[in-house]
């Protein structure tokens, strides 16, 4: 029975991205991390029961947000950042006044 709850939570990480980062989160704190946030939205199962379900899922098989799961988990375990992380450090300008001309001084 609890493994139908750990498939209904993977249903709901597919279908909610807001669930992505806590996921994620969860994942690197470990298997009771990933309980807590399960039960936090309903969801009873236990770790055993979380890793047979994910392991069950064949890389072909993967949904669109299980395969991005996937692919930010392992750049997380390269100690890379995420596209999100990445997006909120590239920065740079794009007012006018915020570049300047080939002297130096600033254009805008």
């Amino acid at each position: 029975m609890a493994l139908a709850a750990a498939q209904a939570f993977r249903q709901r990480l597919n279908a909610d991205p807001s669930l992505r980062k806590p996921f994620l989160q969860a994942y690197e704190q470990g298997g009771a991390a990933i309980v807590a946030l399960g039960h936090a939205h309903g969801f009873e199962f236990t770790d055993a029961e979380m890793r047979e379900e994910l392991a069950s899922i064949a890389p072909e098989s993967r949904s669109p947000v299980e395969q991005q799961l996937a692919h930010d988990l392992e750049r997380r375990m390269r100690g890379e950042l995420s596209d999100d992380e990445l997006e909120l450090v590239a920065g740079g300008g794009d007012q006018p006044s915020d570049t300047l001309d080939v002297t130096g001084s600033a254009k805008g």
